[in-house]
């Protein structure tokens, strides 16, 4: 993992406790780490189940993650408004899907 490690992708981040903890430990100790992808889901409330997270709900997650203080410094976060769909390994190869790929992609 130290040495090979260059994509993690958290198909469905709630910004749970235990999915921060992943994270932290995955880039403090991949080296070689290039981009980590965190597809988020609200499910705080039922009112909100399902809905992309508000851009103040990524900035504490960033927070929480501490991100900038790790192994691989130059890593790339990237943060989603949606999950990962659930077919993505049959469409990864579909050009207009490769397209609109990073189109719910929050700028931060």
């Amino acid at each position: 993992m130290d040495n090979h490690l260059e994509k993690v992708v958290f198909e469905v981040y709630r910004g749970q406790e235990w999915q921060r903890d992943m994270a932290k430990f995955l880039h403090g100790r991949s080296r070689f780490l290039k981009t980590m992808e965190f597809h988020c889901m609200d499910d705080t409330s039922r009112e909100d189940y399902g809905r992309a997270p508000t851009e103040e709900w990524v900035r504490k997650q960033q927070e929480l993650l501490c991100l900038d203080s790790r192994a691989s410094r130059d890593a790339r976060f990237l943060f989603f408004k949606s999950q990962l769909v659930v077919n993505h390994h049959e469409f990864s190869h579909n050009e207009s899907y490769q397209r609109g790929y990073y189109r719910d992609m929050y700028n931060l």
